[in-house]
């Protein structure tokens, strides 16, 4: 038994020495380095052609808001795509102290916050103020006389006139 372990044991140095000169002489490129040990002489290379880069946003805001500005026309919110009639006000909260809020409700059936400074509707309208009862908008002139139309939209507006 102990000579057919020392003949397993040699078999097994062997195989060993057999794979490092293998693995030794599949590997060009490498060579040792004087002072530095192992170097690789090959410069490698990452070929991106048709690849998109996966680093890259997927929406690039910064060059959407750029273009924008480039055309001269500011971003628009959903406020400002609709005519002011085609909003409906549906309540106001707040104080004087605090400050009044607006909620109005397009179209559609979607609600919007405003308040004092909020752009609304096609006429570059820009609400004024908020009281309790009613919100003021500032309506540009479209004749560009000069003077500044005032919009007034009301609370229940569509309650108005029904017994």
């Amino acid at each position: 038994m102990t000579r057919l372990m020392k003949k397993n044991e040699i078999y097994g140095l062997l195989m060993s020495c057999i794979v490092l000169m293998i693995i030794a002489v599949w590997m060009p490129g490498v060579v040792w380095g004087e002072e530095t040990g192992l170097v690789s002489t090959e410069m490698p290379t990452l070929d991106s052609k048709g690849r998109k880069d996966p680093f890259k946003p997927f929406i690039d805001t910064a060059t959407t808001v750029k273009k924008q500005q480039a055309k001269g026309a500011p971003p628009l919110s959903p406020l400002q795509k609709q005519d002011i009639s085609s909003f409906n006000l549906v309540g106001i909260s707040g104080s004087d102290q605090s400050g009044w809020r607006a909620i109005v409700e397009d179209s559609e059936k979607k609600f919007y916050p405003i308040v004092e400074g909020t752009l609304i509707g096609l006429e570059e309208g820009r609400v004024s103020s908020i009281k309790p009862d009613r919100v003021i908008v500032a309506v540009k002139p479209v004749d560009q006389r000069g003077k500044i139309n005032y919009i007034t939209i009301l609370l229940h507006k569509d309650t108005e006139g029904t017994p």
